[in-house]
């Protein structure tokens, strides 16, 4: 019984208009990034504990908690964002990507 389903190469040679649009491959090779805050921030911030479960401790992070606890907050992560921005970099906004 052939199969329906196409092959990647077999669906790009079907794509008539691919040789004549710009395909940028660095722009396509970049990261999408996300900024966090790092475990130490949360932490002083009294976003992040400790718990053990299992016989094991994990460091429990509280996101949400970070974002509303101070405008500060925010702010830290937005300058850090708009020095990806400024190289062109894709980002993901950690604080939509948190609700």
């Amino acid at each position: 019984m052939p199969s329906k389903l196409k092959s990647l190469a077999e669906k790009a040679e079907s794509y008539i208009g691919y040789e004549d649009d710009d395909v940028n491959a660095v722009q396509q090779a970049l990261p999408t990034i996300m900024v966090l805050p790092s475990d130490k921030l949360l932490q002083s911030c009294g976003c992040a504990h400790f718990e053990t479960y299992d016989g094991r401790e994990y460091l429990i992070r509280d996101y949400q908690r970070f974002l509303l606890a101070d405008n500060s907050n925010r702010s830290i992560i937005s300058v850090i964002q708009d020095a990806f921005r400024q190289d062109n970099y894709p980002l993901t906004d950690f604080e939509q990507a948190v609700k």
